[in-house]
């Protein structure tokens, strides 16, 4: 679990790159057409079709997010807001990671988005 921004920093070094936009735009589609929808403590606006660019932007809008914004957003969840921040940073970094994969055809990411989405 990273904690620190330079802990954000290693693990945004180690995702792979950006697809091309038509890769970006054709992987969004597939996973709206299965309902694909990520787990997130706080909203995430247009997720899918994120860059790292777009991510790195995201995390710092987390990382200056009100405490109580979080706290009411995370109701539940935790009382410490710095802890909020964490677990949604943590969040967006696995789930980019699996995108950015998904974008690359990784045959693994898409057995783990079939497993969940698809029928037997």
């Amino acid at each position: 679990m990273v904690e620190t921004r330079s802990e954000i920093a290693d693990q945004l070094k180690k995702l792979p790159q950006d697809a091309g936009k038509e890769k970006i735009e054709t992987t969004r589609e597939h996973l709206e057409r299965r309902s694909f929808t990520p787990a997130f403590l706080l909203p995430v606006k247009g997720f899918l079709s994120m860059t790292r660019e777009d991510l790195e932007q995201e995390i710092e809008r987390v990382l200056g997010l009100d405490e109580q914004y979080l706290l009411k957003r995370a109701k539940g969840f935790s009382e410490d807001p710095q802890r909020i921040r964490c677990a949604q940073i943590n969040l967006l970094l696995y789930y980019y990671d699996l995108l950015a994969r998904l974008r690359l055809d990784v045959p693994e990411a898409w057995d783990e988005i079939h497993d969940l989405y698809e029928d037997d």
